[in-house]
């Protein structure tokens, strides 16, 4: 016997829902969120078949939620009539019935948190490599997931990413310079709104928009013997912009500081793109530009800004 309800005096509710395909709702995820099955209620209206002493205790201790999607795939797609059988529900509906060794205990996790985890939301995985756990939500369980078992415990013990986990998290990515690669998990990261993911990846944005970064950034190549050409300012309407361009006041001071301390040779020339073609930025600041002036007594002199930072000058020579 199927365990799919199939009347057609009584539609379904995964029948209900296929005339909505092609409505604009059912391709919104967040209606999807909204009308997903959580309960075991829910979920046994929908399939009436499905044994409750079997899996009743998933839903006690485990968070479910299936959207209307998954349930047409699980209908469509299935590979048995047989619910308990079938990969798409065992997806989103786990139970711990002949759990072979090393199968799903409900207790063991895939990983070692107590070494690796740096902050609560951060896990230094690999030493260019850390993942951040940005949420506990997650639309099912993953048979494949490390953290399974955090994001769908009900009662759940594991911090989420508030303010003070995100700036421990940030500080100590500042000071890891092994670290080359940030991964955002969950749950699932993509359940975010675009304004937190947007916060998320402007905090972490990789700018060359300090003095050591740039520096090194310049250095190495000039050790090796490569000659710089230019450096190009982010261009405005161009993707990316907002996230990882930086002012040109900012960019303006940190060239002219990385000028005062490395060798002109290792430094490229700073230029920005606009329609009409490139132009060079002078490295210099409104206040310090330089600039000729009169002394008191008529004579007339070059003032300028010294690589220490202080102001000088020198007579203009009269020939």
């Amino acid at each position: 016997m199927s365990y799919f309800n199939r009347s057609m005096n009584t539609p379904t509710a995964v029948q209900h829902l296929l005339n909505l395909d092609m409505q604009s709702e059912w391709q919104d995820w967040k209606w999807q969120q909204r009308n997903a099955k959580r309960t075991f209620a829910e979920v046994s209206k929908q399939f009436p078949q499905l044994p409750q002493e079997t899996v009743s205790q998933h839903f006690a201790s485990r968070k479910v939620r299936v959207t209307p999607y998954y349930l047409r795939l699980i209908e469509r797609y299935g590979s048995s009539d047989t619910l308990m059988d079938n990969p798409l529900f065992r997806q989103v509906v786990s139970f711990r019935e002949n759990e072979l060794v090393q199968g799903y205990d409900g207790s063991s996790e895939n990983r070692d948190p107590d070494r690796e985890m740096k902050t609560p939301i951060c896990q230094h995985k690999y030493d260019n490599c850390v993942i951040l756990r940005l949420t506990n939500s997650g639309k099912g369980y993953c048979q494949f997931c490390f953290e399974g078992l955090r994001t769908l415990k009900i009662a759940g013990d594991k911090k989420t990413c508030d303010s003070s986990a995100w700036q421990d998290t940030h500080d100590y990515l500042k000071d890891g310079d092994d670290v080359e690669e940030v991964i955002f998990n969950g749950g699932n990261p993509l359940m975010l709104s675009d304004c937190k993911s947007a916060k998320y990846l402007r905090d972490l944005r990789d700018k060359n928009d300090d003095h050591e970064t740039l520096s090194d950034l310049f250095m190495r190549p000039h050790r090796i013997g490569v000659v710089p050409y230019y450096l190009y300012h982010n261009m405005p309407y161009s993707a990316g912009y907002s996230q990882f361009g930086s002012s040109d006041r900012n960019a303006i001071k940190l060239m002219q500081d990385i000028k005062r301390h490395k060798s002109n040779l290792a430094v490229p020339e700073y230029v920005c793109l606009h329609p009409t073609g490139k132009y060079t930025v002078p490295s210099h600041e409104e206040d310090d530009y330089p600039c000729f002036a009169k002394t008191a007594n008529g004579e007339e002199l070059y003032q300028f800004t010294g690589w220490k930072g202080e102001k000088q000058h020198w007579l203009e020579s009269r020939l």
